[in-house]
């Protein structure tokens, strides 16, 4: 399969199908995924494990997906992250690194993107 892996992947989504589909994609692509619908329910999962990646709306109730990756860089600095959002993000909007900015997969996605999409991430320096 195409853009495949093994690495440990945690899908944030506050929105149930779209957390199922993600996780789905990259389960079968080999991935080994935890899912959460919430950040605080994220942040909880990332104290008690360590990802390879965390993929993560950015428009959730609660805790914005920005404010997720900032918490989370806290407890693992060597973490990767994609964002995933239905609207348009912009580097004004947040103090997020501007290259984490420049790979968010719009949504809908299909398989391939974001497959590709966490593949590129994972094996980026």
């Amino acid at each position: 399969m195409e853009y495949a892996g093994t690495e440990s992947i945690l899908v944030v989504d506050d929105e149930a199908i779209l957390l199922e589909m993600a996780s789905e994609i990259l389960s079968v692509a080999g991935y080994q995924v935890q899912t959460a619908s919430s950040g605080n329910e994220a942040l909880n999962h990332l104290k008690s494990r360590k990802f390879d990646l965390l993929f993560t709306d950015v428009i959730m109730p609660g805790m914005t997906g920005y404010r997720l990756v900032k918490e989370a860089g806290e407890i693992d600095p060597d973490m990767k992250v994609v964002l995933t959002s239905g609207y348009q993000v912009s580097h004004e909007q947040t103090d997020v690194d501007p290259e984490i900015l420049e790979a968010v997969v719009q949504k809908p996605y299909g398989d391939k993107k974001l497959r590709r999409a966490i593949r590129f991430a994972l094996d980026k320096e």
